[in-house]
């Protein structure tokens, strides 16, 4: 968190407190690697499209 907080106040002359830190963390980690769940979700609609598209192979999940 103190990595943040002073990337921060160095880079945009502002101070932050942890718990915003943290926040910032959380979310920005969110973007990069997603929601897994909604991920996991997806699947199935990822398999339909692939059957739909190239119906003569086989598809298993």
């Amino acid at each position: 968190m103190s990595e943040i907080m002073s990337d921060m106040r160095r880079k945009h002359s502002v101070g932050i407190t942890r718990g915003r830190a943290w926040k910032a963390k959380e979310i920005a980690e969110q973007i990069v690697e997603g929601d897994a769940a909604r991920q996991y979700a997806m699947l199935w609609s990822y398999v339909a499209e692939l059957k739909r598209v190239s119906a003569g192979n086989t598809w298993n999940l």
